[in-house]
């Protein structure tokens, strides 16, 4: 397929209208030209899948004629490359457990911020539209470390980040070509030394100047399923 987003295809699947209106609102601002269907339930999905070839889906999970995730199961069955964005309002572990069996890129939590999710969405449709930021500094606030995390996997970065918060914590991420493949602190290594970074509310991150060693590896899934898993741990931890 060509890489311009006019060329993509995305389909979201929710039966609130103004939730529809609102994200397709923010959508259409950074991909206007974008090809962009609406459902509001599964079988309207399900007819859309079968005319389009659709790039990415965003998927309700409680919808009037069944769950969303097992309307993703189909999807993921037909199409195993299919990007998917999953959001409800009432997350449980089990939930998060079956998007992640699933391999779904995103899980969000409704509310969720609506330019956070266009700049999602922008970084799944033409994801060298980020190739470009090999370098920077920014401030951490909120979930913004997993907003730092999709952008240098989905742009196939191999680099490392420098993850400091400001109590004196400080951790690595390091990237190969994509993946995850190594994170450390000074009291975890692996998936719970990302849960134990993505618990820092605050903060700061910082591409170091040096390559990331390919021989060492603490984290050995995909890092869709690296990030759900370690935000599945953040869950679980004792506030």
């Amino acid at each position: 397929m060509s890489q311009t987003h006019e060329n993509k295809t995305l389909l979201i699947l929710e039966d609130d209208p103004l939730i529809v209106t609102q994200l397709g609102a923010q959508i259409r601002q950074v991909l206007p030209g974008v090809n962009l269907l609406s459902a509001k339930t599964i079988s309207e999905a399900q007819t859309f899948m079968s005319q389009h070839d659709v790039d990415v889906y965003v998927v309700d999970i409680n919808l009037p004629d069944g769950c969303g995730l097992d309307f993703l199961s189909d999807v993921k069955t037909a199409f195993p490359e299919a990007l998917t964005v999953v959001m409800t309002a009432a997350p449980m572990r089990q939930t998060r457990r079956k998007a992640q069996e699933l391999g779904v890129t995103r899980f969000l939590e409704k509310p969720f911020d609506l330019m956070s999710f266009a700049d999602l969405i922008r970084c799944l449709v033409v994801p060298e539209s980020v190739a470009g930021s090999n370098h920077f500094h920014v401030k951490l606030k909120g979930a913004s470390l997993v907003e730092v995390i999709e952008i240098k996997c989905m742009s196939q970065t191999s680099a490392v980040l420098e993850i400091t918060d400001p109590g004196g914590l400080s951790g690595v991420l390091c990237f190969y070509e994509g993946n995850i493949i190594h994170a450390q602190t000074a009291a975890h290594t692996g998936i719970e030394a990302m849960a134990e970074m993505l618990s820092w509310k605050a903060g700061s991150v910082n591409e170091l100047d040096q390559n990331p060693d390919p021989g060492v590896v603490s984290i050995h899934v995909q890092w869709q399923h690296a990030l759900l898993e370690s935000l599945r741990l953040l869950d679980e931890t004792p506030a």
